[in-house]
């Protein structure tokens, strides 16, 4: 019960949002609990009819009603109980046909019974089946919403943690929250809470059914669900452990898939694909042994339930022997034994449903702890317009106990081109992140027009600044969605000039449907350098007054990296820019370099000025040709 409560308490929040038809569903299910006992009724009322010819026929008066008690209120509620059964018996009567007695074909009276003989049973179970449809439909409509509500939840929670926390976690395991975890969910609300609904007030109507028609059976038959309830519990916890183990070596196996795929060049141009099956094979062999305890957990209740159903059945078999029951009374105990045994299977199988939903519901709950690193002031400033510059005061970082920046100052003016140089390591990247406020400064303040940049909103911030970096981070979208990108709802034109300015629009119209191809996966169906364009085309468009570049060129070849530039160069102009590069020609054009190693700032100057200081940049320069000497 705890499974139950832990998981149902957690999705009540999302409940709430869908109360009515959860409501109309749970309202539904009462009924159809209730309903359960009328077939079992239903049967001994009919089968009375073929043994006893007599006038009238009713139903059978419980042990506890005596017509000579009306004085008391305990008496008048017994009397009109039993008056009841009267007026039930007489209009069943009419209805339904009997031994003994002729049916009248030539009067309305008879064809009412030929008619109600026919359609009585088929009638009780097309309002058994539409109570138990309509109550399942309602709560399946509840369960999806709940389901997408929260996928969309956990993406948005996704969306509002910093960089560190995807640079710790997987795209496996991050998946596995978004669809996995959520499925496990919505499985067990689903197959569990209508029959969390309908199944206990099941078993109280068939057992007030029993005891109606004979207490002494009822207690028999009560008898029964204490026994279920251990081995219920032991295989309910062997599930749980199973569910949460194979959830987590589920996420090993999606990660080896996924980077298998994503690194595909490299698998096959050092032939490591038997290595790579290898290892998901080992997974997927763990995940089968998994899958096996679980499914021997479960395949076990049905099987324990039953035999101990047997022993009960065999037990009332004996009374009803020994008490000489009529046929009639037999019969409808029958019925009512066999959905009894039924309704406690289903509710084991929900118990192994909720147990199976914890730990993703304790992944859900573990992510919703998380907190980024990096966020929003309270009462943040909006920056509308970058004017003046961009200050670094005695800036230091660190990834984790990796110091990577030390005490750098530094200024920007509006308009100026900076270039940042240095070895592998160094620190280059870092400070473009910074500016992002991808991370916040381990100490120090970096100043946009003399206000703390974490004084700004996020989006306000960003807002102000494009970037193309190294890596093109495209999505498999059109050509036209991926430049928008930059700008949401830029018209067709606005994209077209775009991608003019970044010398795309040739190569674009030359694609199969143009601006409305689709580029595939990471832009995997174009080249690099078209792939580059795409992404300076997004900068264009966004049109932001501060411009990073993150080595742009470090990955085309010579003559494109020729090509590219001079189009980066169009998008810097009047912009002010901050260009970080390995590759030193691409520093030509900045007003002013700085040469960072171990998180210093070791040099700066111009171009020429850093060569002639024939320092560590003269150095590197040297190595790549730069330099006469």
């Amino acid at each position: 019960m705890s499974a139950i409560a832990f998981v149902i308490r957690y999705s009540l929040p999302h409940l709430r949002r869908y109360w009515f038809r959860f409501a109309l569903g749970l309202f539904l299910g009462i009924l159809y609990g209730l309903f359960q006992g009328v077939p079992i009724l239903v049967c001994k009322v009919t089968f009375e009819r073929l043994e006893q010819p007599t006038s009238q026929i009713t139903l059978p008066a419980p042990s506890f009603i005596s017509a000579e008690e009306p004085a008391t209120w305990e008496g008048k509620v017994k009397a009109t109980l039993h008056q009841a059964q009267e007026y039930l018996g007489e209009t069943l009567d009419d209805v339904l046909p009997r031994r003994g007695r002729a049916i009248d074909c030539r009067r309305w009276s008879g064809w009412l019974q030929i008619l109600g003989c026919i359609t009585l049973f088929p009638l009780i179970f097309t309002i058994r089946g539409a109570l138990s449809y309509f109550s399942s439909y309602f709560m399946k409509w509840v369960n999806e919403r709940i389901a997408r509500d929260l996928r969309c939840d956990v993406l948005r929670k996704l969306n509002t943690f910093s960089i560190d926390y995807f640079n710790q976690s997987t795209i496996a395991d991050m998946s596995q929250r978004v669809y996995g975890d959520t499925q496990l969910l919505l499985t067990a609300m689903y197959l569990g809470l209508s029959d969390l609904i309908k199944e206990p007030i099941t078993i109280l109507t068939i057992t007030g059914t029993l005891a109606w028609i004979d207490w002494r059976l009822a207690i028999m038959a009560l008898l029964f669900i204490p026994l279920c309830i251990y081995p219920i519990t032991v295989l309910g916890k062997k599930v749980r452990a199973a569910s949460k183990r194979s959830v987590e070596i589920g996420v090993d196996a999606s990660g080896v898939l996924i980077d298998a795929i994503r690194n595909i060049r490299v698998v096959k141009a050092f032939g490591l694909e038997e290595k790579q099956n290898e290892e998901f094979q080992a997974l997927c062999n763990r995940i089968v042994l998994v899958a096996m305890k679980s499914t021997r957990a479960t395949e076990m209740l049905n099987p324990t339930v039953e035999i101990l159903a047997s022993l009960t059945l065999g037990i009332i078999i004996l009374y009803i022997l020994m008490a000489d029951v009529k046929i009639s009374s037999m019969i409808a105990l029958g019925a009512g034994l066999v959905l009894l045994p039924n309704s406690v299977k289903k509710l084991a199988g929900i118990h192994n449903s909720f147990q199976k939903a914890v730990p993703g519901v304790e992944r859900l709950q573990e992510l919703s702890a998380c907190q980024p690193t990096v966020v929003d002031p309270p009462n943040g400033l909006t920056l509308t317009c970058f004017e003046r510059e961009i200050t670094l005061k005695n800036v230091s970082f660190a990834y984790g106990e990796k110091r990577v920046l030390k005490n750098v100052d530094l200024v920007i003016p509006a308009g100026k081109k900076l270039g940042i140089a240095g070895p592998t390591g160094s620190g280059k990247s870092t400070l473009v992140n910074l500016l992002l406020r991808f991370y916040d400064v381990s100490s120090g303040e970096i100043l946009i027009d003399g206000q703390n940049i974490r004084d700004y909103t996020l989006a306000s911030l960003r807002s102000q600044m494009a970037i193309v970096s190294q890596e093109v981070l495209l999505f498999n979208r059109s050509v036209a969605e991926n430049i928008s990108l930059g700008a949401l709802h830029s018209s067709r034109e606005e994209i077209e000039t775009a991608a003019k300015k970044a010398s795309a629009h040739e190569f674009i119209l030359s694609l199969p449907k143009g601006y409305e191809t689709v580029i595939g996966e990471a832009g995997v169906r174009i080249s690099g350098g078209q792939r580059q364009r795409l992404a300076i085309a997004r900068a264009f468009i966004r049109n932001a007054p501060i411009l990073l570049m993150d080595e742009a060129t470090a990955a085309l070849d010579a003559q494109t990296e020729a090509e590219i530039q001079g189009t980066l160069e169009k998008l810097a102009a009047e912009r002010t820019v901050v260009c970080v590069a390995h590759r030193l020609s691409t520093l030509t054009w900045c007003d002013k370099i700085l040469f960072i190693q171990d998180g210093e700032i070791v040099e700066s100057g111009s171009f020429p000025e850093l060569i002639a200081l024939k320092g560590r940049f003269h150095q590197m320069a040297a190595t790549q040709g730069l330099t006469n000497t």
